[in-house]
């Protein structure tokens, strides 16, 4: 009797063991996850401002074309 409780004892924490394992990958998984869509959507905001602060240099010459009037300093970056 005392061989088949150890048994089963020994066959109870490998099962916990294991399922404590798939437990924190899947943890790790969904922080992997969320980080990732927080940094893009992160990103996705920083261009969004970046793009409304280029707005403001464009604009329509006479013929109806777009056209870009960056600032002196804005010039150089683009070298």
């Amino acid at each position: 009797m005392s061989r088949r409780v150890k048994s089963l004892q020994f066959r109870l924490i490998l099962e916990l063991a294991a399922l404590f394992f798939v437990a924190s990958c899947l943890a790790i998984a969904g922080l992997i996850y969320s980080a990732s869509r927080t940094a893009g959507s992160l990103m996705d905001r920083e261009l969004g401002l970046r793009a409304e602060d280029l707005a403001r240099y464009v604009w329509l010459d006479a013929a109806g074309q777009p056209r870009l009037d960056l600032p002196a300093n804005m010039k150089q970056g683009l070298r």
